[in-house]
């Protein structure tokens, strides 16, 4: 009976021990701390915006964001407008948004994606009727009539980022925004800072 008590006693030491030095042996474990602060901005491409048809505009972002574990809460501002590189008028056909959102995230250490949706705030410029001319055929002035919009949007938006070093990121960022106006959409190259990741640490075996 003794023998067994002591079997017993040392079996479960055995394993006690066993479970100790698994759980310190993780060389490889990246701590991971339970808020990321995140500042995003680029540029790029995209449609949508008024009387633009078909064409391409140019389009631009900037957005906030708090990661608590997998879960993201940004405020962001997007915008999509008419190149209009040769358009001397007093109104560029454009729209903006601001918007609060919420999304998932799934991340390496490296790398993430997420997908974001939420509520925004849509106004636009776009040109009215013709008003007037001033100055000659090539280097004249139009003055348009100009018309203001502004509605409720629904904006949606996936990003995949690479994540060199804890401090900074670079990525792209797909963006809808479907609003009863102008449904917009934009892709964009973004570069991001804040705290972004944690290190990866790596941890001495201790037995004791």
């Amino acid at each position: 009976m003794k023998h067994r008590k002591s079997f017993s006693l040392n079996f479960y030491l055995l394993a006690f021990c066993f479970c100790f030095i698994k759980e310190k042996s993780h060389d490889s474990s990246t701590i991971k701390p339970i808020t990321y602060y995140k500042v995003s901005f680029g540029g790029g491409l995209g449609k949508g915006y008024p009387q633009s048809a078909s064409e391409t505009g140019i389009g631009g972002s900037l957005e906030a964001t708090i990661q608590r574990k997998k879960k993201l809460y940004s405020v962001s501002t997007r915008s999509l407008g008419e190149i209009g590189i040769f358009d001397n008028s007093n109104v560029n056909n454009n729209i903006s948004s601001i918007e609060l959102m919420y999304g998932k995230v799934l991340s390496t250490n490296t790398f993430f994606c997420s997908i974001s949706g939420g509520l925004g705030y849509a106004y636009s410029d776009e040109k009215g009727e013709f008003i007037s001319r001033e100055g000659g055929w090539f280097f004249g002035y139009y003055t348009f009539e100009k018309i203001k919009k502004n509605t409720i949007g629904f904006p949606i938006s996936f990003k995949i980022f690479y994540i060199p070093t804890k401090f900074y990121g670079i990525g792209l960022d797909f963006y809808a925004n479907i609003n009863p106006n102008n449904t917009f959409y934009t892709a964009s190259l973004c570069h991001q800072f804040g705290k972004l990741r944690s290190a990866v640490k790596k941890r001495k075996i201790k037995l004791w």
